[in-house]
């Protein structure tokens, strides 16, 4: 096996490259949790595929910059309505605009996710985190209800 670091040749099992001393990349498997080299593709031990990593990474991502998004909107908005104060209304867009909009960028996504592999493999693995988090967007970016056993609070 070569060590990342420096190219060298190490034995099979060797812990740290002989020559500089580096530890190598380890990618641990989500399915049986061994050990595995970062540049291997399954598993060692029970074949899975690695490419969780993918879908983790995926998922830091959104958040990541879900987040920044949010705080940067925020941030401007306020900036509307203090430095346009009276000159600059902010309006909802329709919900069929936005129902609308929504399907022609899903459809642009497609059309580009389908011009490299590359790109349908991340788009396949982001539709996935997306059917994921979906139920809960529905109810964080509705209006808010809560429920009880009272009565229903709007």
């Amino acid at each position: 096996m070569k060590c990342p670091r420096c190219q060298a040749e190490d034995p099979p099992g060797t812990k740290f490259c002989r020559q500089g001393a580096a530890p190598p990349r380890v990618s641990v498997c989500p399915s049986s949790r061994a050990n595995n080299f970062a540049q291997n593709k399954f598993c060692g031990q029970c074949a899975a595929p690695l490419d969780k990593r993918a879908q983790r990474a995926s998922a830091a991502v959104q958040v990541y910059g879900l987040t920044d998004f949010h705080a940067k909107n925020a941030i401007e908005l306020g900036r509307l309505k203090t430095e346009f104060s009276g000159k600059v209304e902010v309006h909802r867009l329709p919900f069929p605009v936005l129902r609308e909009l929504r399907k022609m960028a899903a459809e642009v996504v497609r059309e580009e996710s389908e011009k490299t592999p590359m790109a349908r493999k991340v788009h396949a693995s982001f539709t996935k985190f997306q059917a994921l988090v979906g139920p809960w967007d529905h109810v964080a970016e509705g209006p808010p209800t809560i429920s009880s056993r009272r009565g229903e609070v709007r």
